[in-house]
């Protein structure tokens, strides 16, 4: 054990004396990692082992996706995979919704915004999406609930405004329009 690490060893849970300087984090030396490049055979190979790891699944993804950016079905199985090993992560439904549009299935996309849209507290843009794509979809009643979560996050972008104005007047409702338009 070198010198550094044994006074911490000994000082570890002791009160600090008057007129001692305390530990400084940036006076610690610099620890001496390994360098290892994850190939991808090594990646593979760790992945057969531990199909469920949410890292692995992860830089798996991002490398597929940076060699071939479209979303093929093996890339969507992987995104799957790695919303069920890390369900807090937004990225795989981001990936999976934005696919779903490419591929002309906006009905498809729902689902995967349906996820976001419940993470999601501060930022009104899926929720507008959401209600974007049940407007188109025939479900006024859904998309009148996303728009009106979209303007309580932000109430005062016009176009939001606009859009729970324009839905509330296919529901039927248009008390609820006027407020938005005013």
């Amino acid at each position: 054990m070198d010198e550094v690490a044994r006074t911490i060893a000994a000082r570890a849970g002791a009160p600090a004396r008057a007129g001692e300087p305390v530990f400084d984090a940036r006076r610690w030396p610099a620890p001496k990692l390994p360098q290892v490049e994850v190939t991808d055979a090594l990646l593979d190979r760790w992945l057969s082992e531990h199909p469920t790891h949410p890292d692995l699944l992860e830089m798996k993804i991002r490398r597929r996706v940076s060699e071939q950016p479209e979303v093929n079905e093996t890339t969507r199985e992987l995104l799957k995979a790695y919303a069920a090993a890390r369900p807090v992560d937004p990225y795989p439904d981001r990936a999976l919704a934005m696919a779903a549009r490419e591929r002309g299935k906006p009905e498809q996309a729902l689902q995967h915004l349906r996820r976001l849209d419940l993470l999601e507290e501060s930022d009104p843009a899926y929720a507008l999406e959401l209600a974007r794509l049940l407007r188109a979809t025939g479900d006024v009643a859904g998309a009148s609930a996303s728009v009106e979560k979209a303007v309580r996050i932000n109430g005062y972008d016009p176009a939001a405004r606009e859009l729970a104005a324009a839905i509330a007047i296919e529901a039927g409702r248009l008390d609820t329009a006027l407020r938005h338009l005013h």
